[in-house]
C-alpha cells in the first residue's frame, strides 16, 4: 500500500502498489465522475498532483491527448483514472 495526501479534502489515501489513483479515490467513497469509464477519453476525473509526480506513473500517450483537449490544463494535471501511484508521497487536489 501507498499513501497519497488530499488537499484541500484532506486525510491520507491508502492505495494498492500499482493501482490507479480514481480506484482510491472510489474505495474512500469520494464523489469522482467516469464518464468514458475510466479509459482515459473524458477528463471528467482530472486532478491536479501538486507535489510527487514523480510518485506516480507517467502520463500514457492517451491521456496526454485528453489533457490537451482540456482548457487550462498544466504540467500538474492528470487523470486519475491513467495515474497510477507506486510510492508514498504525492499530494493530489
Amino acid at each position: 500500500m501507498k499513501t497519497v495526501t488530499l488537499t484541500p479534502v484532506g486525510g491520507d489515501l491508502d492505495v494498492t502498489t500499482g493501482s490507479t489513483l480514481v480506484k482510491g479515490l472510489l474505495a474512500r467513497d469520494l464523489k469522482i465522475d467516469m464518464a468514458c469509464g475510466g479509459k482515459g477519453l473524458c477528463a471528467t476525473c482530472h486532478v491536479y498532483v501538486r507535489q510527487g509526480g514523480d510518485c506516480l506513473t507517467p502520463r500514457t500517450p492517451r491521456e496526454e491527448r485528453t489533457l490537451a483537449l482540456v482548457v487550462g490544463a498544466d504540467p500538474d494535471s492528470r487523470l486519475a483514472c491513467q495515474a497510477r501511484v507506486e510510492s508514498d508521497g504525492a499530494v493530489v487536489e
